[in-house]
């Protein structure tokens, strides 16, 4: 069996869906990406009902559709991790697929919520043209195996999907996975958990704080700063800021 005729399913299309997809086609696999949610366009809908009338898709909504919890948040880049893939690669993909150009040399790399729909839509085409699928509004609700072997999924309508391998790449929301998972006796293995708090302060105490001036004047941006230390050997950072005006 040629790499073009390895039937590959990837389970959810956010960031690590796409990036798997867009992967295995540079391998000359074409994948089928499986996602219970919407597109964006779509999602975009029903984030308004759920934000105006309180109406909510369990299946479409911040949380899920195509491109993730992080398709409709702030679109920021950054990372301290250096040793688990390629990051300027990553980076790369972005600008080819739409994002600016600064993101490649700016320390706190980010491209905005109002421009990564049209990046994600991008990313789906591509996966498209180069032969693999992207179906929307299909949830896998179990597998198909035999011998320990994964033979497919099938998915919330009934439907039986077929496949060598797949990846799963649901998020931490689809809490209904876990759950098959553990049904079907698959080891997993739990990582550890972030909790994080939002802390707001006035952007002319952290300029002071900064630039060690009252005033930063007309030519300075907005400073940024990042706290990192460690309290009973438990890692407490900033993960990241949004600087003001």
């Amino acid at each position: 069996m040629s790499r073009a005729e390895k039937k590959v399913i990837i389970i959810g299309a956010g960031p690590a869906g796409l990036f798997a997809a867009l992967q295995l086609i540079e391998a000359g696999i074409q994948p089928i990406v499986l996602e219970r949610g919407k597109d964006v366009k779509s999602r975009r809908r029903d984030l308004a009902a759920m934000n105006k009338e309180g109406i909510v898709n369990p299946e479409s909504n911040y949380c899920f559709g195509e491109g993730g919890a992080g398709t409709y948040s702030d679109g920021k880049l950054y990372t301290r991790s250096n040793k688990r893939g390629d990051i300027d690669r990553i980076l790369n993909l972005f600008v080819r697929f739409g994002a600016e150009e600064k993101i490649l040399y700016e320390a706190h790399p980010h491209i905005g919520t109002n421009k990564l729909p049209k990046i994600i839509t991008a990313m789906r085409e591509e996966i498209i043209a180069s032969g693999g699928k992207v179906l929307f509004d299909h949830k896998v609700t179990d597998f198909v195996i035999t011998d320990n072997i994964l033979k497919g999924v099938i998915t919330q309508d009934g439907t039986t999907i077929e496949a060598e391998a797949a990846i799963l790449a649901t998020g931490h929301s689809a809490r209904d996975i876990f759950h098959l998972l553990h049904q079907k006796k698959i080891l997993i293995e739990a990582k550890p958990f972030a909790l994080g708090v939002r802390a707001e302060h006035p952007q002319a105490l952290i300029d002071k704080a900064q630039y060690k001036c009252d005033s930063r004047g007309e030519y300075l941006p907005p400073a940024s700063y990042s706290l990192v230390q460690q309290v009973n050997n438990i890692g407490v950072f900033s993960f990241c800021m949004c600087p003001g005006a």
